[in-house]
């Protein structure tokens, strides 16, 4: 295609939030609200994203599958080296 649209949203992350960069084999295959629903049911994201992947083929996997997800953890603390 000659054109490519983008659906962009800037957002300050919150421990917790989880992201989803994904192709339209999945947005257009699997709902907004089931989306929501999986990510809700899966805490393990390689679970959530197979689950994502799963229900977009369930609803005809008519195109290319990618899904990314990403969860904000609290911070991890610096160890220091003592000597």
């Amino acid at each position: 295609e000659e054109h490519v649209e983008i659906d962009f949203t800037t957002d300050a992350p919150e421990i917790g939030d989880i992201y989803l960069l994904c192709s339209d084999g999945l947005s257009r295959m699997v709902d907004e609200a089931t989306i929501a629903a999986i990510l809700a049911e899966h805490a393990d994201l390689d679970v959530a994203a197979t689950t994502l992947i799963e229900r977009a083929n369930e609803g005809g996997g008519r195109d290319n599958i990618t899904v990314i997800l990403v969860r904000v953890d609290p911070p991890v603390p610096l160890r220091t080296l003592s000597s």
